[in-house]
Parts: C-alpha cells; structure tokens; sequence
C-alpha cells in the first residue's frame, strides 16, 4: 500500500510579542512573515507561514495564496497568551 504523505505547512498566528517569529526562525523551515510585505504574493511557498498584526492580513487572506494547497496540509498554530 502506498501512503501518500502531503507536505506540511504550518500557519502561525495570535497577538503580537508572542514571538511567533522567533519561533518560526528556530524550525529550520522556510518561512514568510505577513509583516514584511505590503501586498501578498501570488503563490506563498515557505513551510511555515507568520501571520502578523501589523499587516492586516487575515488567515482567509493566506490560505488562498498557498502553493498547490491541495497536495498540503495546512496547520494552524494559534498563540494566545497565559494571562
């Protein structure tokens, strides 16, 4: 039997200062922050997606901007703080 294993792209979001960045520059994953564009690309093809506060940019935004969204799974990864 063959098992198809779909790439993995985990979409990070929440409130600032929860260093979702930081994070996300400590997997070893290509990465593409929110924060850093003005306009989204066409096709978003980093495996680990930082969705910022400042752009406001909303997850629908970024999901129908993935490349080959279809073949992937899509992961979100929510911060909220503890207090």
């Amino acid at each position: 039997m063959t098992r198809i294993i779909e790439r993995p792209v985990f979409v990070f979001f929440g409130d600032s200062c929860l260093c979702k960045s930081f994070i996300a520059s400590k997997t070893g994953m290509t990465k593409y922050e929110t924060d850093l564009s003005l306009e989204l690309p066409e096709r978003i093809y980093a495996e680990v997606i930082v969705i910022g506060n400042r752009s406001g940019f909303t997850y629908e935004d970024v999901y129908e901007r993935i490349y080959d969204r279809d073949n992937c799974k899509v992961i979100k990864v929510g911060f909220e703080s503890g207090s």
